[in-house]
């Protein structure tokens, strides 16, 4: 039960980063939230707060413009974390 909360939960703040609804997500996160988004490119990063996440990550997000972010194609729980694997959706303009 437990498990199906929080994945529940996780695929509502992609589809909020999707949206771009980072107002609502960041109201719904712990002020002392370990964010990390793996991977050597320009979102891969690591912040520890909400003010961080909000300035370093969804303002670059925003610049970048990489918005609709992803698709969720795998999710996983371990030890009170969330791992998601994702798929970035590519822009008509990158499949040209």
């Amino acid at each position: 039960m437990y498990h199906a909360m929080v994945k529940r939960i996780a695929r509502k703040n992609l589809l909020r980063v999707n949206n771009k609804e980072f107002g609502a997500l960041l109201g719904d996160c712990a002020p002392n939230i370990h964010h990390r988004f793996v991977g050597r490119h320009a979102l891969g990063s690591e912040r520890h707060d909400r003010a961080a996440l909000a300035r370093c990550w969804f303002d670059r997000l925003g610049r970048l413009g990489v918005i609709p972010l992803a698709a969720v194609t795998g999710l996983w729980l371990w030890k009170q974390r969330r791992i998601a694997k994702l798929l970035r959706r590519r822009s008509p303009a990158e499949r040209a």
